[in-house]
């Protein structure tokens, strides 16, 4: 649902079409078909060339093309009137039939959030953006893709003048409606907060280097550990504890042929254990390099693959740190491998950076605050 002014004091979207009407048109068509063949006494009877009852053939195809006529048909909208403060939702088929109004007073602040979908079969990450404060909150619409969530939270924000709370990494990033478009450099400059470079935590394994007012920072790889080697080593012999049980046992080999069994073993029980044992092993081997100055934040994530994600710094909004559940040293190694990863994210209206990384508390901490000095143009 993309939400466009239809006036000076009203916001509105309307969803419904596109993929479901495809989806929905066979519906429609063969529901239309079965009726009208209904009608005309061409449906037999199974078995016999008597007509089909028409008590029976008539609800039948008229169930399909209701069917059918809601996915092609059907829309859904929403109103936004700030001048006489109402939320207005409606539902038809192709325009209004049923409306609902309510007051948009008890509403105090535009949520965006991060939640998984799950289901019997699939399961799949949206952000809703939602009104929020009333006892009943709104949801307007749970893209599947964060920018388009946070373009469409700023918008609705903005018109409203209602604060945005972004809870999608995490933290709740609260931001007043007119603050929506500022930088960092600006909030910064706009609250006059004092930055200091901060000081690097003993014994950490980070270096950095200095190029004038930008900093590169680079973050090893925590190495293949004694841990990760077992990882990798158990997967590998557990799976083939399972090929070698399931072809000893004779289990399910009235499903196959013979000359089959084999690869569909290898396929379905060995093969993903071992890529959970190269992922875990892999963690240990990747490396992040991280590039702040006062016109670009760059990072460059080394792994099995090289990748570079870049925000200039006059977009960039957004600066927050997760810190691990547990410093490594708090956990024992096994656990710190999987829970002890925290996570900067960067974020702008245009792109966003995630980007988890196995230290410690006060190294995240200092990653935050190094890169906040240095975008900020404190340095």
């Amino acid at each position: 649902m993309r939400l466009r002014e239809i006036g000076p004091d009203r916001l509105a979207g309307r969803s419904g079409g596109g993929c479901l009407a495809v989806f929905g048109l066979p519906f429609l068509i063969a529901g239309v078909a079965f009726t009208i063949a209904a009608l005309s006494g061409e449906v037999k009877q199974t078995g016999t060339n008597e007509p089909a009852p028409l008590y029976f053939a008539v609800p039948f195809g008229l169930l399909f093309a209701t069917v059918g006529a809601v996915l092609v048909f059907g829309r859904r909208g929403v109103v936004l009137d700030r001048r006489n403060r109402e939320l207005t939702t409606w539902y038809g088929l192709m325009v209004p039939i049923k409306s609902k109004r309510r007051s948009l007073d008890g509403f105090n602040e535009v949520g965006l959030t991060k939640e998984v979908r799950q289901s019997q079969k699939s399961s799949y990450t949206c952000f809703p953006v939602r009104l929020t404060g009333s006892p009943e909150p709104f949801l307007i619409e749970e893209p599947r893709e964060y920018q388009q969530s946070r373009r469409q939270a700023e918008r609705v924000a903005k018109f409203l003048d209602l604060p945005m709370v972004d809870k999608s990494s995490g933290q709740a990033v609260r931001r007043e409606a007119d603050q929506l478009d500022e930088s960092l450099r600006d909030q910064i400059a706009r609250t006059r907060h004092d930055i200091q470079w901060p000081e690097l935590p003993a014994d950490s394994k980070i270096t950095y280097e200095t190029e004038g007012s930008a900093v590169r920072i680079h973050i090893p790889p925590p190495g293949l550990g004694l841990l990760h080697k077992l990882a990798l080593g158990g997967s590998l012999l557990l799976g083939l504890i399972l090929v070698f049980w399931i072809r000893s046992t004779g289990a399910v080999q009235f499903l196959l042929p013979e000359s089959a069994r084999l690869p569909a073993f290898v396929a379905i029980f060995l093969l993903p254990i071992v890529l959970i044992g190269l992922r875990v092993a892999l963690r240990g081997l990747s490396r992040v390099e991280i590039h702040a100055s006062p016109s670009e934040l760059r990072v460059t994530s080394r792994g099995v693959i090289r990748r570079t994600q870049r925000i200039p710094t006059d977009e960039l909004e957004e600066l927050t740190v997760a810190r691990p559940k547990a410093s490594r040293a708090d956990l024992p190694a096994i656990l710190a491998m999987f829970f002890g990863t925290g996570t900067l994210t960067a974020r702008s209206d245009r792109r966003s950076i995630t980007l988890p990384l196995n230290v410690t508390p006060e190294e995240m901490d200092w990653l935050g605050d190094a890169v906040l000095y240095v975008v900020t143009g404190a340095a």
